[in-house]
């Protein structure tokens, strides 16, 4: 029996692409062995979320990440915290640890999530919530539903419901053409790519993170079977602008912290610096709006980091935190205790 070249080249494709995504199978698998969830999984209707809970007394502060973002992000700042009180960080519906919703991502199905994970896990309000980016508009999105069990709010450079509306025209376009890319994602992530090169996930600027946690951040989301698809719906989400703002906060307790320098990666170079210095003062001026949704906002600006503030400089989130415990009479620790804390 003669073999065509052609059938040839295709049965060692095939052979090949076998081989691989054997071997990427295995080293997703042994992802999953070396990097085992470090909390509970808490059963919020059908689908469980990661769920990680330190220290004791209250209000309990609640740590939510930003788009695409896990739990470990708020490393260098949680620990601080649970040394006065109890503390929450989890992974959202389909990132991280976390298992895959079969609801939309929009950020009110997720601050609807969050709440129906803190009453199953037992965790009672009241509740002090700090969100980065897009975890501070599901933080607000939590407020506005549940005004009486939350004591506090505290955004780190948070996102806005509404943000792509007031972007420069250059920059939303090029968001816009970005569904290739996210393709692309999803096609490296099911074929295993990422289990075979967790390095190739970016974490974003890692400022003060140690080597060993940013590799246990891209080793827990390589090992996920939904991590890379959750992170594109809640991208998406934002880009289509489709969650109305919360109006108003009311007096609840409110704390903004902002970005001093924009990242370098935040606008692309080749849109110009005029693009990129319109972008910055769209962004500033949304961080004035949500500090003024409540009759209780400040402002903070973080003079020396970009974007990812929980990284570059974590003291100013821990000492925002503090003021907000020690301003509130639900705190049940010694007050002693937070001189511990630095």
């Amino acid at each position: 029996m003669n073999l065509t070249p052609l059938f040839l080249t295709l049965v060692l494709l095939v052979v090949s692409i076998g081989i691989f995504l054997t071997i990427a199978a295995r080293a997703k698998a042994r992802l999953k062995r070396q990097y085992l969830p470090i909390g509970q999984m808490i059963d919020i209707g059908g689908y469980r979320l990661h769920m990680h809970v330190e220290g004791e007394g209250s209000p309990t502060v609640i740590f939510d990440a930003g788009a695409g973002g896990i739990g470990l992000s708020w490393e260098l700042v949680h620990r601080a915290i649970a040394k006065v009180t109890r503390v929450v960080t989890y992974d959202r519906a389909g990132l991280g640890w976390s298992e895959p919703s079969p609801c939309p991502r929009d950020a009110p199905t997720m601050a609807l999530e969050l709440h129906t994970m803190l009453v199953n896990a037992n965790i009672k309000a009241p509740y002090i919530i700090v969100g980065h980016s897009l975890g501070g508009v599901v933080a607000r999105q939590f407020a506005a539903k549940y005004p009486n069990e939350v004591a506090g709010l505290v955004m780190v450079d948070s996102a806005h419901e509404q943000q792509m509306k007031h972007f420069p025209k250059a920059l939303v376009k090029m968001v816009n053409s970005m569904k290739g890319i996210f393709a692309v994602m999803r096609l490296l992530s099911k074929l295993g790519v990422f289990a075979l090169k967790p390095g190739l996930i970016q974490i974003g600027d890692n400022g003060k993170l140690p080597g060993e946690l940013v590799a246990q951040m891209q080793g827990v989301m390589a090992a996920s079977d939904s991590h890379a698809e959750a992170m594109i719906a809640e991208s998406e989400c934002v880009f289509a602008a489709q969650t109305q703002p919360v109006p108003t906060l009311g007096d609840i307790p409110l704390t903004v912290i902002s970005h001093g320098q924009l990242d370098a990666n935040a606008v692309p170079p080749s849109l110009g610096s005029q693009v990129r210095h319109e972008y910055e003062s769209a962004w500033q001026q949304l961080q004035a709006e949500i500090t003024s949704l409540s009759t209780r906002g400040r402002r903070i600006v973080a003079e020396r980091s970009g974007h990812n503030i929980m990284f570059e400089q974590p003291e100013i989130i821990v000492e925002s935190i503090l003021e907000m415990l020690r301003n509130t009479s639900f705190v049940v620790n010694e007050s002693s205790l937070f001189a511990d804390v630095k």
